[in-house]
């Protein structure tokens, strides 16, 4: 008697700024025998999906690749939303003077993609729950494992948070 056995392999591999992943790509099952017993092995040819955001660590920022938004990801500041308006608006970082606090909406886009990429967005301080944005504040990977829920989150918040500015790079 024969027994089946069936294997999934799921590859991601990071090549500079571009993941391949294997999941989305098998394109056929090929059984190997062994003995008695019949392995069924997946053949997989990667497919290209690129990364959302490319850090560049020397600069400290986050270029996402779709829009060319560029996004503060060092030398972050912590005050009100007052004062993180008139930092943003006056930001002179990473040879960019044209700097904007973001909304709630591109905060979130920011913190989920950045934390599946496995790159969590630096903070100034490492307890910081939130971060502030032109309409709101959002959460932080610290502030969504201490209130539940995902980073990027909105939270109900007020005060000082981290200040993460954005440039539309153009």
């Amino acid at each position: 008697m024969k027994h089946f056995l069936m294997m999934t392999i799921v590859t991601i591999l990071y090549f500079g700024n571009t993941m391949y992943a294997s999941e989305e790509a098998l394109t056929k099952m090929v059984p190997i025998v062994v003995d008695d017993l019949i392995v069924i092995v997946p053949v997989v040819m990667p497919v290209v999906i690129p990364l959302a955001f490319v850090i560049d660590s020397q600069k400290g920022t986050a270029t996402n690749t779709q829009t060319n938004e560029i996004w503060q990801n060092g030398g972050l500041s912590h005050s009100s939303r007052e004062d993180a308006i008139e930092h943003c608006n006056t930001l002179n970082y990473a040879d960019i003077t044209h700097w904007r606090l973001p909304t709630s909406a591109e905060a979130q886009y920011f913190h989920a993609k950045m934390n599946i990429q496995g790159n969590v967005p630096t903070q100034l301080f490492s307890g910081c729950l939130a971060d502030i944005t032109s309409d709101g504040y959002v959460k932080t990977k610290v502030g969504a494992e201490q209130f539940d829920g995902n980073p990027g989150d909105s939270i109900n918040f007020s005060g000082s948070a981290n200040v993460r500015c954005i440039s539309d790079n153009k």
